[in-house]
């Protein structure tokens, strides 16, 4: 008797559970919402001879007041901050200020903008300069006694590097540090591959390893 009553007049009450489905989701999607979105900082490419000193930051964070349904075409065509930059060397770091106007929305969307976080960025562009710097060996433990280095100025593969970045941090780089090299067990001669010392600058080196020749005799009493 219960089946029966449930399933009376079912293609009916499918279509009104349906119909009313679809009008709930036109009301819901109409309504506005308030929503934080991370949109990217799209900035031009930089040339070969130029680089970020303070780099951009990769998003930034907007308010938006708008349907949800409106907020789908962000699925479509994702927002993005696009502040036009000169590419030139500065001597002191740029402050961009960020509004409504720099950003790349849909054309379809038709919200509000509430807030943009941060409200306005720094970038800083340097030349480049590059140079051969020669590699010096930093020796962390020599070899246990009996066992000596002869040759205290050890030498590297390759002997120099090259040396890029900001000009101003880059014409004064000299040279070039490994990482210590532990040779407290070693007996014999032989070869190690050796990290370069990065200072915590902007400046890169290529390679970024060097083989490292070592010589060690026993000690002989005469």
């Amino acid at each position: 008797m219960m089946l029966k009553m449930l399933t009376r007049n079912l293609p009916i009450k499918v279509t009104s559970l349906a119909l009313a489905t679809f009008l709930w989701l036109i009301v819901a999607g109409q309504r506005e919402v308030v929503r934080q979105v991370q949109v990217p900082v799209v900035l031009p490419d930089v040339p070969a001879n130029l680089m970020y000193i303070i780099p951009p930051p990769e998003t930034v964070t907007i308010t938006f007041n708008a349907s949800a349904r409106r907020l789908l075409w962000f699925r479509l065509q994702p927002p993005r901050m696009a502040p036009q930059i000169a590419l030139t060397e500065t001597d002191e770091p740029l402050s961009i200020a960020l509004r409504q106007e720099l950003l790349d929305l849909p054309r379809q969307f038709t919200g509000a903008v509430l807030d943009i976080q941060p409200r306005d960025i720094e970038i800083h562009l340097a030349e480049v300069m590059e140079i051969e710097v020669p590699v010096f060996v930093v020796v962390g433990r020599e070899p246990r006694h009996p066992y000596r280095l002869m040759n205290p100025d050890l030498p590297t593969e390759p002997s120099t590097v090259t040396a890029r970045g900001p000009r101003a941090q880059v014409e004064h780089r000299n040279y070039v540090r490994t990482k210590p090299i532990n040779l407290a067990d070693k007996t014999t001669n032989g070869e190690l591959e050796v990290e370069l010392e990065v200072p915590g600058s902007l400046i890169t080196f290529d390679p970024g390893k060097v083989r490292v020749r070592y010589e060690i005799r026993e000690w002989q009493n005469e």
